[in-house]
């Protein structure tokens, strides 16, 4: 499970496949030093997207992740108190992660990697096999 505000989810829906970026802005001190930051790291199949209460996502899904309740609680809710679960599956570790540079190359569009984009078919086959096989 993945947890993140309502606010700029761009209408994300299950199904789909998501590429995971991995920032370079961590907080705490959180991933520096580390190889592999400000890249895509991943990809993975998005089963279902579950709009809910922070309390009843940790009791229901606590078995499916890391997060800690304090954790989920931090998350900015809507005005009704709502935050956003993705639960997803089938995850694919890249052996080659794609930088945000690359990406960039890749694409015409401006993306901005803080919340979900919609990407065109032909550019999410471009960066999963620069991914995995090293390739385009």
């Amino acid at each position: 499970m993945y947890y993140r505000s309502v606010k700029n989810s761009r209408g994300l829906k299950a199904p789909c496949r998501i590429l995971w970026y991995v920032s370079g802005t961590q907080t705490e001190g959180k991933g520096k030093g580390f190889s592999g930051v400000e890249a895509i790291r991943a990809c993975s199949r998005l089963d279902e997207v579950i709009i809910g209460k922070p309390k009843e996502f940790y009791q229901r899904f606590q078995r499916l992740g890391v997060y800690t309740l304090s954790d989920i609680l931090k998350i900015n809710t809507d005005k009704d108190g709502n935050i956003m679960a993705l639960r997803f599956s089938d995850i694919e570790l890249f052996s080659s992660p794609v930088t945000l540079k690359k990406l960039q190359e890749l694409s015409s569009l401006n993306l901005l990697l803080a919340s979900p984009n919609k990407i065109p078919k032909n550019l999410f086959n471009k960066v999963y096999n620069l991914g995995v096989f090293h390739e385009i």
